[in-house]
């Protein structure tokens, strides 16, 4: 039988993970082999959507990955400088 250990994270080699975001609060969670609770996680992502669906519904376009999220493990919002590219 073998042990679980930590997995080294899957970003690109040299990749910078910006502080403050999603991703960086899920990446220091695996490095500390402690993730998100499922009522953590839930806790963060019902008020998250339900602010992205009142943007979306007020017209306004955006992509959603966890290094566009800021805040920490009380809450977590969109970057206020994140919207969709434009064709050229």
């Amino acid at each position: 039988m073998t042990s679980l250990e930590p997995v080294g994270t899957p970003l690109p080699v040299g990749a910078g993970v910006k502080q403050g975001t999603l991703r960086a609060l899920l990446e220091g969670r695996r490095a500390q082999s402690a993730p998100l609770t499922l009522k953590q996680a839930v806790g963060l992502i019902v008020p998250l959507a339900v602010r992205l669906a009142e943007r979306h519904e007020a017209g306004e376009r955006f992509y959603v990955h966890p290094s566009v999220l800021i805040g920490d493990e009380q809450d977590i919002d969109l970057a206020s400088d994140t919207e969709a590219p434009t064709l050229p």
